[in-house]
């Protein structure tokens, strides 16, 4: 499920301390606002967006360390492990992490509600 690209890349910034741009997709509002919080708390830029569409947008219009993608996106949208693969082809070259709140399909267990330790462990593992 994680697709690594660049991985050496990222890590170099986190090694000194340069911020990573994360894109964060998820359909539910109040948690992009907390998501979006806590990693700007962390020191790490964060873009949301509320769909698989958006996403996809986003990406072919411009770079990002590491894109987080909810699982579950709600009905009308890819779930996040075939939103990973269409984001890979359009381009996307850093590494993408699933997340859920209790899937074991995830790459990553995100607490609902987030909270700044489990953003922090999800950091350290893109």
């Amino acid at each position: 499920m994680k697709y690594r690209r660049h991985q050496s890349t990222i890590e170099l910034k986190k090694h000194l301390n340069i911020p990573l741009k994360i894109l964060f997709v998820e359909d539910d509002e109040i948690t992009r606002k907390v998501g979006t919080k806590l990693v700007n708390s962390l020191g790490h830029n964060i873009i949301t967006s509320s769909n698989s569409f958006e996403a996809i947008g986003q990406v072919v219009c411009g770079e990002y360390d590491a894109v987080v993608i909810d699982y579950n996106l709600g009905a009308d949208s890819p779930n996040g492990i075939e939103l990973g693969k269409i984001l890979s082809e359009k381009g996307h070259k850093g590494s993408t992490m699933i997340v859920s709140c209790k899937s074991s399909v995830s790459d990553f267990i995100l607490d609902k509600p987030n909270s700044e330790e489990s953003w922090t462990q999800l950091i350290s593992n893109i």
